[in-house]
């Protein structure tokens, strides 16, 4: 007679909760926060008089450093592919 054992399935959890677990996309969402960051800092270091404060040039400048810290993260190269 054969003995079997109970599954032990447990719920994983919805896509949602199981994507900000991965520790890579953590990584891709910390790199764009610090390169949005660091667009808005070299907007205000570029642009000295601040009286002709213009949004969309520093929404600009937030927009390239978020994708060169999200290309920094997902480049081929970054995950061990050239």
């Amino acid at each position: 007679m054969f003995q079997f054992e109970e599954l032990k399935i447990k719920q994983e959890g919805t896509w949602f909760s199981r994507k900000i677990k991965n520790k890579e996309f953590q990584k891709s969402v910390l790199f764009i926060i610090i390169g949005a960051a660091l667009g808005a800092v070299y907007y205000v270091l570029a642009h000295k008089n601040l009286k002709t404060f213009n949004g969309d040039l520093l929404m600009k400048n937030i927009a390239v450093g978020a994708f060169f810290g999200f290309f920094i993260t997902n480049s081929p190269c970054a995950r061990g592919k050239c």
